[in-house]
């Protein structure tokens, strides 16, 4: 993200009254890039949406302990922020 990303008050103000708000909405995979993702398969999706760890192997870049990293469902739609904790992966936010 980056200031040319902002918007004015004018925009704003201009979407605000077409009722075209949520369209300066960004997606929150987006805000949260600086993060490493890690791309998850259905069965997985499924162990995210409901709170369950994954063991640290899945995480194809190095995740330090205590990194944090988002969890994507393979279209790319953020489910999770997950973080190290030894040689697991524990949700720190589900959406």
């Amino acid at each position: 993200i980056h200031v040319n990303d902002a918007l004015s008050v004018e925009d704003i103000v201009t979407a605000s009254d077409a009722g075209e708000v949520d369209r300066l909405v960004m997606e929150s995979s987006r805000v949260l890039s600086a993060y490493p993702e890690l791309r998850v398969d259905d069965s997985t999706a499924l162990r995210v949406r409901n709170g369950r760890g994954l063991p640290v192997q899945m995480s194809r870049d190095e995740v330090s302990e205590g990194g944090v990293l988002r969890i994507c469902d393979r279209d790319g739609n953020l489910l999770a922020m997950y973080k190290r904790e030894g040689e697991a992966l524990v949700p720190e936010v589900v959406l």
